[in-house]
């Protein structure tokens, strides 16, 4: 005996039997010679054998796709010395065998005999039907006879059951009518507790208003106290700040008197010295001696010096001014360069942003088609040239923005949309004969550019979707009437709801009840969901779902032109501001370079002044070194001469002391600006929180003085809702009382119907003999699941016909039970003769649709075997 074992593997969606077999399948071949075991076994992973028929085995092979006898997949010897050195035919034969082609004939020319053969069985069953359907037909006939009074019977049954009914559908009719009042009042109930509810919510609002107004008022008054107290800490910062300025201007004022003091000496001793000089002259005479010439070139270079130094202590205080105005206009271009610095790069940003926004704002119609920006051009010089007769709008893509904040549906709207971006609208059909000239001068293809043509009209207006879903028209901003119109009516941008996941979506919108499904709002036909656009939708109460076989783009731009209608205004009001800073600061410039000018001029001025003292002073040493060398010295001035100068060493130490102290209350003053300022805005910001106070106080005494009319409005709507509570307490034990009723009617009406089903039930079981004699004396209590699912019967009358029609029937009965008269014929032994025989043709009968159904079935899978084959032969020569 000889054993070959395959092992194959079992995993994954095309796993045979997995639950069976397991992860692994092994296929065990048994040759034997000495009559044992010869054929198939099937093993499962463990090794247990589950099979040994050559049937599982096929399946198996069709499941995995295996062809042993393909010979692309197992190819001998002599399949491959064919392939390589037989004959055409011998090839083509390989190649049929290969490509299945074989086998499908094969299979082809069995389905037609089986076919054969079921037509010829089925023709026979026909033809043996024949006696079988004239018996039952006499039978049947001598039946009838029998079935006059059941019938009568049956009809009074029928009449039995409409009038149990008709009582129920009676008190039934009560107590909807009960419950309908109920659900009015429910209505009006829940109208009463809604406006009680918005009432308490108010209530509740105006209690957080009241907690927000005395939180408000408490920070007010806190940061009233915190700013009267930094207020209060700064203004005594500012006033210690202030006592050496204080002091140094005091000082300033006595070295002003000191200074005054030295003056009147100065001029004092300067005018003895001159006395003594005039007497030397008046001495000397009219002689021109040397000694006079040297007094005159003495007092000349005095006076001169005198003069220069008045000049250079004048030129001192507008030096000082310029110097200082030069400073402030430095520190003030500083800071207003900086201020212009800062305005420009903040328009630049604006600037920039505002391009970006408008590079993105329209959509890129190269994005809708190749053709589009062509036929756009086109289409706007023909409308300037007259040559359309209405509005021609286009691309549709153009015209669409996404809504802000909705940017992530975008690419779902388009895909849902389903309409081509790249099309152009037209109102007529002269504009349309127009456009398709222009179509065919650009070349554009089949499918680019396409038309829609449209009446126009006022804009639609569509139905709102239910609460929490997006559609396409909410996704979607469309300002042109007429491509609004063109999608609602093309695209259905209404009915087509965007969802972000398929479970959200049928949280939202799927409803089902009684095992049918419906989508909720009523307008929405088509649910499209994220990520990959599959959509489902409903058809006669079952959900169809459909797979997108395209990747989403986002073809639509976003809305962005109130943003770049901000951000103009924002580039308009920082341009006027830079130009408004530049011309500031270019006179600033021109100013602070004026006062450089008028400090450096009153520099040099002073510097040549100096530097003329510096020579006079020079002078006058020489000079009086020359009249100490003279022999006759008439009179000595030096002690004058001393006092003089000593004089003015005091006034330039006064000077030099005064300078030095305004440098300190100039250097003083600007922590004390400072300060001020500071103090100031403490001030504002103080008065704006008294303000603020003030207001919020107001705000809740006008709280309080409505707080109590709000309490009696909530009473009175407490008391009206109670009220209607006690009248819907009442109603509900009516509408009790009568349900009560109208389900006693209903259970009675169940118990007869069930009642005479049963009676019915036993009468054919008892004619047709399946039941043994006890079974035909019991009698069956009715449960209450079969009492329930009983549904109820529809009656058009009332109760007083069905009992009219119940009495006169009887009456009918009892009549024809005296005119008839028993057959000598047992009428059970018809009725089972005629069962028998319909029985027997039923059976036949239903063979013959089984062969019939086989056959079309054959038949069915034929034609679409051959189709497959057709297009599998056409698939193979392209491929060869």
């Amino acid at each position: 005996t000889a054993k070959v074992r395959v092992t194959l593997l079992n995993k994954g969606p095309d796993a045979y039997k997995p639950d069976t077999y397991g992860d692994s399948i092994t296929i065990e071949r048994s040759i034997s010679l000495s009559g044992g075991y010869n054929g198939y076994k099937l093993l499962d992973h463990k090794g247990n054998v589950q099979s040994k028929s050559k049937k599982d085995l096929d399946s198996l092979l069709d499941q995995l796709n295996i062809q042993v006898e393909n010979p692309v997949a197992v190819l001998d010897q002599e399949e491959a010395k064919k392939f390589l050195c037989g004959k055409p035919e011998d090839k083509y034969e390989f190649f049929s065998k290969a490509t299945e082609l074989e086998r499908l004939d094969r299979q082809y020319a069995s389905i037609f005999d089986k076919i054969d053969e079921m037509s010829e069985s089925r023709a026979k069953v026909e033809r043996s039907l024949l006696p079988k359907k004239e018996i039952v037909e006499q039978l049947k006939r001598e039946w009838e006879q029998f079935e006059i009074l059941e019938r009568m019977e049956e009809k009074i049954e029928i009449h039995r059951v409409k009038y149990a009914w008709s009582l129920f559908w009676e008190f039934k009719e009560k107590q909807d009518e009960a419950t309908k009042n109920l659900e009015l009042i429910d209505e009006k109930l829940e109208k009463r507790r809604e406006d009680l509810t918005k009432a308490e919510s108010t209530a509740t609002t105006g209690s957080d208003l009241e907690t927000e107004l005395n939180q408000k008022l408490a920070e007010f008054t806190t940061e009233a106290e915190e700013a009267s107290k930094s207020l209060s800490s700064q203004e005594i910062k500012l006033s210690t700040a202030k006592q050496p300025l204080k002091q140094h201007a005091r000082t300033l004022k006595s070295l002003v008197k000191d200074q005054n003091v030295a003056k009147r000496r100065h001029q004092l001793a300067v005018k003895e010295l001159k006395k003594i000089r005039d007497e030397i002259l008046q001495r000397a005479g009219s002689a021109e001696s040397e000694e006079a010439r040297r007094t005159t070139r003495r007092v000349k270079a005095e006076e001169r010096m005198k003069e220069v130094k008045a000049e250079v202590e004048r030129r001192a205080i507008p030096i000082r001014e310029a110097l200082t105005k030069y400073q402030e206009k430095e520190g003030n271009q500083e800071s207003l360069s900086e201020s212009l610095n800062s305005v420009k790069r903040q328009l630049s940003a604006v600037k920039s942003k505002v391009q970006g926004l408008r590079s993105s704002e329209g959509n890129s119609m190269a994005l809708f088609g190749n053709k589009c920006v062509q036929m756009y051009q086109r289409v706007e010089k023909a409308q300037r040239d007259g040559r359309f007769r209405g509005p021609v709008v286009g691309p549709i893509g153009h015209h669409l923005k996404v809504v802000a904040g909705k940017e992530h549906l975008a690419a779902l709207a388009t895909s849902a949309m389903k309409v081509g971006l790249d099309r152009f609208i037209v109102t007529n059909d002269e504009d349309r004969s127009y456009f398709l000239r222009l179509r065919k001068e650009i070349r554009c293809n089949s499918r680019e550019c396409l038309i829609i043509q449209t009446n126009q009209s006022p804009r639609y207006q569509v139905r709102p979707p239910p609460e929490g879903t997006e559609t396409c028209a909410t996704v979607i901003t469309v300002a042109n009437d007429l491509v609004f119109n063109s999608l609602v009516d093309t695209g259905r941008i209404d009915q087509k709801a965007l969802m972000n996941s398929k479970a959200e979506s049928e949280e939202a919108l799927l409803i089902t009840e009684n095992g049918r499904s419906s989508i909720k709002g009523g307008n929405i036909r088509e649910v499209h969901i994220l990520p990959e656009g599959d959509f489902w939708q409903v058809f006669n109460g079952a959900v169809s779902m459909s797979a997108n076989r395209k990747k989403l783009r986002q073809l639509i731009g976003i809305d962005r032109t109130a943003a770049i209608r901000d951000g103009e205004n924002e580039v308009e009001q920082l341009t006027f501001e830079v130009n408004d800073l530049s011309s500031k600061l270019n006179n600033l410039k021109n100013e602070r370079h004026q006062h450089k000018v008028r400090w450096n001029q009153l520099k040099n001025e002073d510097k040549k002044a100096m530097l003329e003292i510096r020579d006079l002073e020079e002078t006058i040493d020489r000079i009086r070194e020359e009249t100490a060398a003279a022999e006759n010295v008439t009179v000595d001035t030096t002690e004058y001469e001393d006092e003089v100068n000593e004089a003015e060493r005091a006034i330039e130490e006064i000077k030099g002391r005064e300078e030095e102290t305004k440098k300190s209350i100039e250097e003083l003053k600007n922590p004390i600006r400072e300060l001020e300022a500071k103090v100031e805005e403490t001030r504002a910001r103080s008065e704006k929180v008294t303000l603020d106070l003030n207001e919020a106080s107001k705000k809740l005494q006008e709280y309080v003085r409505n707080k109590h009319q709000r309490e009696r409005v909530l009473e009175k709507k407490r008391n009206k809702l109670q009220q209607f509570e006690d009248v819907r307490e009442k109603q509900m034990a009516d509408v009790q009382e009568r349900t009560e009723k109208a389900n006693e009617a209903m259970f009675k009406a169940r118990k007869v119907t069930y009642q005479i089903k049963q009676t019915r039930e036993k009468k054919r079981k008892k004619l047709e003999k399946r039941d043994d004699d006890q079974s035909d004396n019991e009698e069956n209590e009715s449960s209450q699941e079969d009492l329930e699912s009983i549904e109820p019967i529809q009656v058009n009358k009332n109760s007083d016909y069905w009992k009219g029609k119940i009495v006169r029937g009887e009456k009918d009965i009892e009549k024809e039970r005296e005119r008839r008269k028993i057959s000598e014929v047992d009428p059970e032994v018809a009725l089972d003769k005629y069962q028998r025989a319909k029985a027997d043709l039923e059976t036949k009968m239903e063979q013959v649709v089984s062969i019939e159904e086989n056959e079309n079935n054959l038949v069915n899978d034929l034609k679409d075997r051959k189709t497959r084959w057709k297009h599998f032969r056409a698939h193979i020569s392209l491929m060869a």
